[in-house]
């Protein structure tokens, strides 16, 4: 997504907390703190009934018609407790009919290829749990094997396609900005 286009979806986000939230909300500190255990919440483990009783119904409701999508939902906390809070996973009926060669069930393990807009969540997922004091570290700390098709690429160099892997940073990769082309499994050896 083009920076240009960015400031004003963000520009309305504000807009709509700003209309739902009123004056008087308090923010999360001493006086009000984060949510700890809500898997031991009695409102919240109501809410989690509710829901899945919810998911449940509109399951059943496709069991006649041959249901054409596939989702994962998930709950999660980054506070004290456990971090997957509730999941529900549904699986098309024609999903291995495909032969795409991809997932017949859909887990706890499937990937999604959601496009574009999933790694505004990823990012700020990220940034919740770690903060941004790794944005500046290249993708090979934590990906070694791309370290390694880096070395290999020097054997044979080819400067227009090779990436330069110990160049590219987290920080990179979540703007967008570290010049990697779509489906690049071709560069990867």
């Amino acid at each position: 997504m083009a920076l240009q286009a960015l400031g004003p979806i963000l520009g309305l986000f504000g807009l709509v907390s700003l209309a739902h939230a009123g004056y008087n909300c308090p923010m999360f500190g001493q006086e009000f703190p984060f949510p700890q255990d809500l898997d031991a919440d009695p409102v919240f483990q109501k809410g989690l009934q509710d829901v899945t009783r919810v998911m449940a119904a509109y399951d059943d409701s496709m069991a006649g018609t041959p249901a054409e999508f596939s989702y994962s939902l998930q709950i999660y906390s980054t506070n004290p407790g456990p971090e997957v809070l509730w999941e529900r996973f549904h699986t098309a009926a024609n999903l291995g009919t495909f032969g795409s060669g991809g997932v017949t069930t859909v887990d706890r393990a499937t990937v999604y290829r959601l496009g574009s807009v999933s790694k505004i969540f990823t990012v700020l997922a990220f940034l919740a749990k770690d903060g941004n004091q790794h944005f500046n570290d290249p993708i090979t700390k934590y990906i070694p094997e791309l370290a390694a098709i880096r070395e290999a690429q020097l054997q044979n160099p080819d400067p227009l396609n090779d990436v330069e892997w110990d160049d590219i940073t987290i920080a990179a990769l979540a703007s967008q900005m570290a010049g990697i082309v779509r489906d690049c499994r071709s560069l990867l050896g």
